[in-house]
């Protein structure tokens, strides 16, 4: 959330999603930036994935449904649609559309164009990769078009019953897979081989860090350095991210040593000094749905029909183009059941007991 905004008007952090409903109408009718025109919004977000999408989890996790699944009773494996808080949730958002606090153009925002208005000062509340919000390479864009602007990481606000979700975690679950061709090819020893070497120091660093000398240096204790290196260059330069594009699904182990050197603080032209590692450790305190899971569940049989079935009605149940009332609900989850959801939930179970994570 933008810091200077709440201080220009006098605004305390919300706590809950009618609090942050109220400051995300402030941010949109009360000319938070000081500029004299009517260019802001509260809220600003894109669809990432299914329904409305993870950038929003942390306003539907408010009703206790963020994501795709409900995986928390074992017995009873199920789409969160199908929690009566569901609807809730979604009835809050139109909400939001209604009163026209949130960037319109979220339903076709490419993560791209979200990016660029958020540095450009078009909204003040959003939820943001914390990199891509506060390392020096992104952030600048947003310092250099307001230098005393800043961004204050948020609490996951509180729904009617008390409940809180930042997002569905699935930062620690990536799957390797190899595909048939090259396997019947004889290439599975060559590809655990090079497994192999990039878990070992002369891959991770290559891969993670670059060219030790060109990208960065270890000082006597091991620890990564960029003194004496152009910097151009070194690792966290921009023109330097091309070379280890690999890292982040391959090779780093987020340990606390290499965290610091990903992620260093840095003085902005003004003086003021961001901390990205702040930001990080500030969302890992949050509460996360365990998303590992999510990642065994085949997708469903015919997901081109069952996914455009279930996108396009959320996505017009929070606009308001689709009323959204007891009947028009139950004709929805009729609909999903005449896609197969039901037996999709099944296998679903199935999956997870396949893969160890339930009995």
């Amino acid at each position: 959330m933008r810091k200077d905004w709440l201080d220009k008007l006098g605004l305390k952090p919300p706590t809950t999603l009618d609090e942050m409903f109220d400051i995300a109408k402030a941010f949109t009718e009360k000319d938070p930036d000081g500029n004299g025109k009517n260019d802001t919004y509260g809220i600003g977000g894109f669809i990432n994935g299914a329904g409305l999408g993870d950038r929003f989890d942390f306003i539907i996790g408010g009703y206790d449904v963020p994501g795709l699944w409900d995986l928390r009773n074992a017995g009873a494996i199920k789409l969160n649609v199908r929690d009566p808080n569901y609807p809730k949730a979604l009835q809050f958002f139109n909400k939001l559309v209604t009163a026209k606090v949130i960037d319109p153009d979220w339903p076709t925002l490419k993560r791209d164009d979200f990016r660029a208005r958020w540095k450009q000062g078009k909204f003040g509340i959003m939820w943001e990769d914390f990199c891509a919000l506060a390392c020096q390479s992104n952030y600048t864009a947003f310092d250099k078009n307001f230098p005393n602007g800043e961004w204050l990481p948020l609490p996951a606000p509180k729904g009617p019953e008390g409940k809180s979700w930042y997002r569905v975690d699935t930062s620690l679950s990536n799957i390797f897979v190899m595909s048939k061709k090259a396997g019947d090819a004889g290439k599975g020893p060559a590809i655990a081989r090079l497994l192999e070497w990039m878990a070992q120091p002369e891959g991770y660093y290559l891969i993670g860090f670059g060219q030790e000398g060109k990208q960065y240096k270890l000082d006597k204790d091991g620890n990564i350095v960029f003194d004496g290196l152009d910097p151009k260059q070194v690792w966290t330069a921009p023109e330097a991210q091309m070379y280890t594009q690999l890292r982040n699904n391959l090779v780093f182990t987020n340990t606390p040593q290499e965290l610091q050197v990903r992620y260093p603080s840095y003085k902005l032209p003004g003086g003021r000094t961001v901390d990205p590692f702040y930001f990080l450790k500030f969302d890992q305190s949050q509460p996360w749905v365990a998303g590992a899971p999510n990642q065994v569940i085949n997708p469903h049989p015919k997901s081109a029909d069952f996914n455009r079935f279930y996108n396009e009605n959320i996505v017009q149940f929070a606009l308001g183009i689709k009323p959204l009332n007891d009947q028009t609900w139950a004709d929805f989850l009729k609909g999903l059941d005449n896609l197969a959801a039901k037996d999709w939930e099944a296998a679903a179970k199935k999956d997870l007991q396949d893969a160890g994570f339930m009995k």
